[in-house]
């Protein structure tokens, strides 16, 4: 995995593999699915097309009729947020490694 830092206000998360990690060991599949339903659908089908379905950024702007940098960028975006709800729902702290 790379980590990418990401950074919401004063909060910083990284991604990774201990960041997932502590989503999945500490979060429901309940609150997983309700943090994304949550989501924009362009946010929401970038991310559900790269992390369910194991699709290439490619594979993901051809079918969304977008460029591979939107698509990363959009990933990069979802990310943002998704770290933001982690934090206001208290399943992460300021910083994870």
């Amino acid at each position: 995995y790379d980590t990418e830092q990401l950074e919401e206000g004063d909060a910083t998360l990284q991604s990774g593999p201990l960041l997932e990690d502590l989503v999945w060991s500490e979060l429901s599949a309940d609150a997983i699915y309700a943090m994304v339903d949550s989501l924009d659908e362009e946010y929401r089908s970038v991310f559900l097309l790269k992390f369910a379905y194991d699709m290439s950024h490619k594979e993901i702007g051809k079918l969304l009729g977008i460029s591979e940098n939107n698509v990363t960028v959009r990933l990069h975006r979802v990310k943002k947020k998704l770290a933001a709800m982690l934090l206001e729902r208290g399943y992460a702290h300021e910083t994870v490694r």
